[in-house]
């Protein structure tokens, strides 16, 4: 610190703190959809060692088991529309619009049977880009009217669409609605990313046409994943991404169907420019891409991540000197609506929360082990 009348003297153009400081050891913390909590970034306690099985003294590294709130029995996925949460609802479709300067879709969102707003931007973005073959494909319909973002194009608007579901009580509600619409097919499958079932070979065997105008995607899992592995390029892709992942985190989970962890916005973002694709709007967790040579009628600039989103349920975290991990930011476990004490993530128990050096001085551990 500098006495404000010398400041001057230092020539310094922005002395805000994350301009003059970056942290080495930052840690982040997010969550999967079965309620598992995940690290990003440093995991290691900075100021504790212990003597290894080879003797050597090194930092005591935490995994994501050692700050489960939940046992692994209670860490169940279940789809939102299978069941109520007031938190959830509560959230849904609201982000604050000074905070996301470029997501400026947000102004025309409305909801028919969408959950976010995600019909109005949907109808705005078609209306705009102009529309092709009127065809949709929705992966994770469930019931194709509870937060379906393809019933009112399909129902109201003449489209075509191939809607598709793994859960087989959802499945008959879908195949019913649609038993009598000509043009739509009900699919029931658990599409993944290769073999039998991969995307591409199940609209293939539906018969979908090459061009297609719409991809949803909504299995709050392996999204990222089917959307890489398909050869089609929609003129719009909605994809659900994971909203408590920092939009610094890079995170996508393993490619397996039966884990529910998602993908962070900037994974999306950058599987989708890879892809051609340009993020036109976010709602709180789902992302809206148009491809490339379409964006550009919209008019969107500056659609950079912190332009367009913040983590509706971003938790933070920091280390203590004795070892305790601070959170500040959502504190429950959103798909649970459960609310947790920092106390239930410690790694470490509190009579080992003592300060790690006898002697500021002459660094002398207190203990390599106990």
């Amino acid at each position: 610190m500098v006495s404000r009348e010398y400041f001057s003297l230092f020539a310094i153009p922005d002395n805000r703190p994350q301009a003059m400081f970056r942290s080495f050891a930052y840690t982040r913390l997010f969550q999967g959809y079965d309620g598992t909590l995940h690290f990003a970034g440093n995991h290691e306690l900075i100021w504790r060692h212990q003597k290894d099985e080879s003797g050597q003294i090194r930092r005591v590294q935490v995994s994501d088991e050692d700050i489960q709130v939940l046992p692994h029995g209670l860490r169940v996925f279940r789809p939102c529309l299978t069941y109520e949460n007031p938190f959830l609802s509560e959230h849904a479709g609201k982000l604050d619009r000074s905070r996301v300067p470029s997501n400026r879709l947000l102004d025309f969102q409305f909801n028919q049977t969408s959950e976010c707003g995600e019909d109005g931007i949907l109808s705005h973005i078609f209306a705009t880009i102009g529309v092709g073959n009127r065809f949709c494909v929705d992966i994770g319909a469930n019931d194709g009217i509870a937060f379906s973002n393809t019933r009112t194009l399909i129902h109201e608007r003449d489209w075509s669409g191939v809607l598709i579901d793994k859960d087989a009580e959802a499945f008959a509600r879908l195949q019913s609605l649609y038993a009598e619409t000509k043009g739509t097919t009900t699919v029931h499958a658990n599409v993944q990313s290769r073999g039998a079932n991969r995307l591409d070979a199940l609209l293939s065997r539906a018969g979908v046409p090459r061009d297609i105008d719409l991809l949803c995607l909504d299995i709050e899992g392996n999204d990222y994943h089917i959307w890489a592995s398909t050869s089609r390029s929609p003129r719009v892709v909605v994809i659900d991404f994971n909203p408590t992942v920092p939009n610094d985190v890079l995170f996508v989970q393993q490619d397996d169907s039966s884990v529910h962890d998602g993908a962070s916005l900037r994974a999306l973002m950058e599987l989708g420019n890879a892809m051609g694709y340009e993020l036109a709007a976010t709602t709180t967790w789902n992302a809206i891409f148009v491809r490339k040579d379409f964006f550009g009628a919209l008019g969107i600039t500056g659609n950079t991540i912190d332009q367009m989103y913040y983590p509706v349920f971003e938790m933070r975290a920091f280390w203590s000197i004795n070892s305790y991990l601070n959170i500040t930011g959502c504190n429950r476990l959103v798909r649970h609506n459960y609310v947790f004490t920092p106390e239930q993530i410690q790694p470490v128990p509190p009579d080992l929360r003592n300060l790690p050096y006898k002697d500021a001085l002459d660094g002398t551990f207190i203990s390599t082990f106990f």
